[in-house]
């Protein structure tokens, strides 16, 4: 295994712990490299080494450039970790916390590791039981999306931020016309009151966007969500947790709420989706989702699931 970065950041006892836990490692110094230089050093190991795990112990912090190479290295099948993040999954060290600047230890915040593993086992068993129901219905859906505006793709995927920071695509499906993040930024620019609106709520009552007919009646019935058990079957996502949050959603937050949030999985639906949504701000579903972390049960769990089939049956949404 690589560890590319800064050799003096990590300390000859870690150094000792790493190898007698999981192998040899080969450390490369790149201090002080730019961005194009990291990307060249990780492609040029890759292409020598044929490497499948990659650590990366930087001095900087990680950039929109070089987030967006390490996920398409991701895609490849290469495992990108930062070196705190690998320290708290092989050193035991403490939360892994994700901000603006790096991903670095922060702070611990415990989970019961038996009700974590239970949770998963749920989501798991849950997911691959509810895809297999509801095949036929999203069969339907993606055929009149595609009815509705053949232009562009059925699924619609996106940048999320996941457990301890770590990005993963979420998956749903397409409501919007195409180019539609780029006649959001420019509607926004153009008019001062949906600017305002948005930042507030982080959603348009009137949303020119959505495609008409099939995109309204998906989003309000909230089948726009489906796909996303797929997200739960490999591990992105839990059936039941906090929104899954765009990272910049979190800029202006108290880093004491992002931790929380960052501590686990996020669902597909959660405390704040069931109850009153369409009036809520987006400060008030960070607290409903802070609420629903330090309180989690699976009793909880199930009555949110139960909740959530209702609304939807009602056209409530989710």
């Amino acid at each position: 295994m690589i560890i590319l970065g800064n050799k003096n950041r990590i300390t000859n006892e870690d150094k000792k712990t790493i190898t007698s836990k999981v192998g040899l490692i080969h450390y490369v110094d790149i201090t002080h490299h730019t961005d194009e230089d990291i990307v060249q050093d990780i492609k040029r190991y890759i292409e020598e080494k044929k490497v499948e795990f990659l650590v990366l112990n930087l001095d900087k912090y990680l950039s929109t450039k070089l987030k967006s190479y390490l996920e398409e290295l991701e895609y490849d099948g290469v495992e990108i970790m930062i070196y705190a993040e690998f320290a708290h999954k092989f050193l035991n060290e403490e939360y892994v916390n994700f901000n603006e600047k790096n991903l670095d230890v922060y702070r611990s915040i415990h989970h019961n590791e038996l009700t974590q593993v239970l949770k998963r086992v749920f989501d798991f068993h849950f997911a691959l039981l509810a895809l297999l129901f509801l095949t036929p219905f999203i069969v339907i859906i993606a055929f009149f999306i595609k009815l509705k505006s053949p232009e562009g793709g059925v699924f619609f995927t996106q940048q999320r931020l996941g457990r301890n920071g770590r990005f993963f695509r979420v998956f749903k499906f397409r409501t919007m016309v195409p180019n539609a993040e780029k006649k959001l930024k420019i509607m926004l620019e153009e008019n001062p009151e949906v600017k305002k609106e948005y930042l507030k709520y982080r959603k348009l009552k009137e949303d020119p966007r959505i495609i008409p007919g099939i995109g309204h009646f998906i989003r309000k019935t909230s089948l726009d969500e489906l796909p996303q058990f797929m997200n739960v079957l490999l591990g992105s996502m839990s059936v039941v947790g906090p929104r899954p949050y765009i990272q910049d959603e979190f800029c202006n937050h108290d880093q004491r709420f992002v931790d929380v949030i960052l501590s686990v999985r996020p669902g597909v639906t959660g405390f704040w989706q069931v109850g009153d949504r369409s009036e809520g701000t987006f400060n008030e579903r960070v607290l409903s989702d802070i609420q629903y972390i330090t309180e989690q049960t699976f009793i909880g769990d199930i009555k949110i699931i139960i909740k959530t089939v209702t609304s939807m049956l009602s056209s409530k949404g989710i």
